[in-house]
């Protein structure tokens, strides 16, 4: 009897299901405005309940508790983020990015719900998108999540030193050390040789000659 009815964001497409778990339990197949399709619990349709296809869905915005925003607001930050840099000149890193033609595919540009599909959610809060390919645009394929560390590994402007006979890069080199690379890095650009930025310790100097 329910076919065709519209419950919140949800359309019933198929008959009824029987499912046995802590007694019987009955389903509908059901199609949500995103596109998705879902089997839902008939008596969370019929209380108002199950509104959506799911928690991930970009229609929970509008759903009570909004729990959307609690599960993935950090996701979908990275993804505004991302758009902006890509499309608007007023933002500070434009330049390096909508500025020398880096661009976000129609797929992610128009749906955040596709975005965080492809990508997943972050394995740490303080993740970030990383582009494998620095000239390449935000697609699937070219984008991961990638730690800061990681990120500086693949930045365009990476810095290489010598040092122990090998070529390497700075940030894994102050890593290994436990050395923050931001002194390191502001030494070397005072002139100061790598040996000596890499062993004298900070606190013997004042804050504004590092």
């Amino acid at each position: 009897m329910y076919s065709g009815f519209r419950f919140g964001h949800l359309t019933v497409i198929g008959p009824q299901l029987r499912r046995r778990g802590r007694g019987e339990r009955s389903f509908r197949l059901c199609v949500c405005d995103c596109g998705l399709e879902v089997e839902v619990r008939e008596d969370r349709l019929k209380s108002g309940r199950r509104v959506t296809c799911g928690e991930v869905c970009r229609y929970s915005l509008d759903t009570p508790p909004g729990r959307f925003w609690h599960l993935w607001r950090s996701e979908f930050d990275s993804w505004s983020c991302m758009l902006l840099r890509c499309y608007e000149p007023k933002v500070k890193s434009y330049g390096n990015y909508g500025g020398r033609g880096i661009t976000v595919c129609d797929r992610w540009r128009g749906s955040f719900l596709n975005f965080l599909s492809d990508m997943g959610p972050k394995p740490e809060s303080s993740c970030t998108i990383d582009r494998i390919d620095n000239d390449g645009d935000y697609e699937p394929g070219n984008c991961r999540w990638a730690t800061r560390s990681q990120q500086a590994r693949n930045m365009r402007n990476s810095v290489y030193v010598d040092h122990g006979g090998r070529r390497v890069l700075l940030c894994e080199l102050c890593e290994q050390l436990g050395l923050s690379m931001h002194l390191v890095y502001g030494r070397l650009n005072l002139g100061w040789p790598l040996d000596e930025a890499l062993s004298r310790p900070a606190r013997q100097y004042h804050r504004r000659s590092l």
